[in-house]
C-alpha cells in the first residue's frame, strides 16, 4: 500500500502529535519494508522540509527508501512566466484564466495541463 500526504500538513500534525505514534506503530509493523520513500522538488525551500520530515522519521525507526530524500525537478512549483518575483496576488490573474483554459500560457506561464503533465 502507498500513501501521499501533503508535506506541510503531515508536518503541522506530526508536531501537533497526531501522527507521530501512527508513524510509530507502522515502523513496528512493517520492519521488513523497502522503508517510506520521500520526493522532493530540488528548490531548497521544498528539499529542507523534506529533509526536516526524513529526519524525524528517522528518528522513529522509520526506514527511508534508498536512506534519503529523492529530488524530482518534475515536482518544481509552476512556472508564472511575467508574474514570477512579482506580488503573489498577481497569480490569481493566472488561476481565473485556468478556470476556463487549462491549456493557457497567458502571461508566459506555465499551463495548468502541463504542471499535471510533469507531476503525474
Amino acid at each position: 500500500m502507498r500513501t501521499i500526504l501533503p508535506l506541510a500538513s503531515f508536518l503541522h500534525r506530526w508536531k501537533n502529535g497526531t501522527w507521530s505514534q501512527r508513524w510509530c506503530n507502522w515502523c513496528y509493523c512493517n520492519k521488513g519494508s523497502a522503508g517510506v520513500a520521500v520526493f522532493s522538488s530540488d528548490f531548497t525551500r521544498a528539499r529542507e522540509t523534506a529533509e526536516i520530515f526524513a529526519n524525524e522519521l528517522k528518528k522513529c525507526g522509520v526506514p527511508l527508501y534508498h536512506d534519503e530524500v529523492t529530488l524530482e525537478t518534475r515536482l518544481r512549483e509552476r512556472y508564472f512566466g511575467k508574474l514570477n518575483g512579482g506580488p503573489d496576488n498577481r497569480y490569481q490573474d493566472v488561476w481565473d484564466v485556468d478556470c476556463s483554459d487549462a491549456d493557457h500560457t497567458e502571461f508566459d506561464a506555465e499551463s495548468a495541463n502541463s504542471v499535471l503533465g510533469r507531476t503525474t
